[in-house]
Formats: C-alpha cells, structure tokens, sequence
C-alpha cells in the first residue's frame, strides 16, 4: 500500500491512478510466489521476489494455512519485513504528499 500512496500523490486522475497501480501491483503479487515457487523464477527474477513485500506476507499466510500455526522464526523474520516496507512507504509517502502540497 505504500507503493500505491507514492504513486497516489503524484498522480491526479483516478483513472490514471488505477492503471498505474495495478502496473505495479500486478507484477508484484505475481513474482510473491502466491501462484507458482519464487525458486522457479528465472535467475533475474528472483532478487525482485526477494526484496517484494508480497512475498513475504504470501509466505505468512501460507505458513498459517498449512501448518495451521505461525512457526516462531519465520513469521518473525516475515512481519519484521513487512513492518520496515510499511515504515518506508508510509515515511516517503508522507514526505512526497507534503512537498506535492506545498
């Protein structure tokens, strides 16, 4: 959602800004790993699965719905990841939304 805010405060048609964020979402939630192994991706692929939030929230999800519990290390290792994406989002789309104001 941080990405879709950036994107939010430089665009200023709805239309627009639902094309270009589902652009982004789309390829996103793509390479997460959700639909297929982010490990079948091929070899230049897999650092934009490794550094997507989609991935790792992907990852929490199926680690619930499989195992039926969250295992200790990993969904520390995946909130912790989803929290520093969210920090960034929310602290960049603050500042963009603030100087596209002013």
């Amino acid at each position: 959602s941080g990405i879709t805010t950036i994107l939010a405060s430089r665009i200023n048609k709805v239309e627009v800004y639902a094309i270009a964020g589902q652009a982004i979402v789309l390829p996103l939630w793509f390479m997460s790993g959700a639909f297929f192994p982010a490990s079948s991706l091929p070899g230049f692929l897999r650092p934009f699965a490794i550094y997507n939030p989609m991935t790792y929230a992907t990852q929490a999800v199926r680690d619930v719905m499989i195992l039926g519990y969250f295992p200790s290390g990993a969904i520390v290792l995946d909130f912790s990841v989803l929290i520093v994406f969210l920090l960034f989002g929310v602290i960049t789309s603050i500042f963009m939304f603030k100087t596209h104001i002013d």
